[in-house]
């Protein structure tokens, strides 16, 4: 499987045509009606129907059990985040938090910490 974009919370999956020249099943992404984009490419037409089955309810976040991709993110947050309170701070430091804090899944999972009232309210 080849990801190519991200899903988001309002978003839903469909597969595509066989694709004779990639020999690859497409799975597109749509916002409400509109495409977005070709979200995976599998090999095998069982294999697509089983990410699309997945996902038929929507993409959801779960906020208890992170995929790996957040927690990294989280990481390198708090990492970034120390770094530019530090002496040693690069305007770098601040690049990567600004750009994490943009990051579609950091904030859908911090709407589902939210959802659950597990993170403090901004002031």
């Amino acid at each position: 499987m080849t990801r190519i974009n991200q899903l988001y919370s309002d978003s839903s999956v469909a597969i595509g045509s066989y694709d004779k020249k990639l020999g690859t099943w497409p799975v597109h992404a749509f916002i409400g009606k509109e495409f977005v984009g070709v979200v995976a490419q599998f090999y095998h037409e069982k294999t697509a129907k089983a990410f699309v089955e997945d996902f038929k309810d929507g993409y959801h976040v779960d906020a208890m059990n992170p995929k790996l991709s957040v927690l990294v993110k989280l990481g390198s947050l708090l990492m970034h985040y120390q770094e530019f309170l530090s002496p040693q701070a690069h305007h770098t430091d601040r690049l990567a938090i600004q750009t994490l804090e943009k990051d579609h899944e950091v904030i859908e999972w911090v709407k589902a910490m939210q959802d659950l009232s597990l993170l403090p309210v901004k002031r």
